[in-house]
């Protein structure tokens, strides 16, 4: 397999958190693409955050997209001024829920759709979160927060509650690597 070749690029949209570009395209076996549309976006962090008594924190907050209060996690673009994807979560979590936490694990990487998204999302795993302020005040941001166990959010996922398709995916990437994933076997 091989990777196209872009033969023009047009900008329709530049926005700080998103650009559309519309690309002509020839593939290796020499078709021409026109139109294909890509989609830049930031790179995004989200945070999968445990109290002292290992439950997690989960959010809820109005998603104008679908029009409706869905659960998450704390989640959110990388900043020009964050030296770190890690900086960049901590800021986040801080903003949206006002914890924080001494320890940040990274827990791996999702693309969130490669066929027309350029970007990745860096997950992380926090430990023994601590409030230390209010949340940021931000309109558009109107959080409430619950912290729920395991079994509870795995449940909520299951009951399609909780739906969010990269915090899902990121739920499950951090419960596998910190080896809290228990999976049953019909063998």
């Amino acid at each position: 397999m091989a990777g196209w070749q872009i033969i023009k690029s047009e900008y329709l949209l530049k926005h700080k958190y998103m650009t559309v570009r519309k690309d002509v395209c020839e593939t290796s076996e020499g078709t021409i693409i026109d139109p294909y549309f890509v989609l830049e976006f930031p790179t995004w962090v989200q945070v999968l955050a445990f109290n002292s008594d290992n439950k997690i924190l989960v959010t809820r907050q109005y998603r104008h997209g679908v029009g409706q209060v869905v659960y998450g996690l704390p989640t959110g673009y990388t900043e020009a001024e964050d030296i770190s994807d890690e900086e960049s979560i901590r800021r986040e979590l801080l903003e949206e829920t006002g914890y924080t936490s001494e320890k940040f694990i990274s827990v791996g990487q999702l693309q969130p759709n490669p066929a027309t998204q350029n970007n990745i999302v860096h997950c992380f795993a926090a430990f023994d979160i601590k409030k230390i302020q209010e949340p940021a005040d931000d309109p558009s941001e109107r959080i409430k927060i619950e912290f729920v166990t395991v079994e509870k959010l795995l449940k909520l996922i299951s009951a399609g509650e909780f739906a969010h398709a990269l915090h899902v995916a990121g739920v499950f990437l951090a419960l596998s690597k910190l080896e809290l994933l228990k999976l049953k076997s019909d063998r």
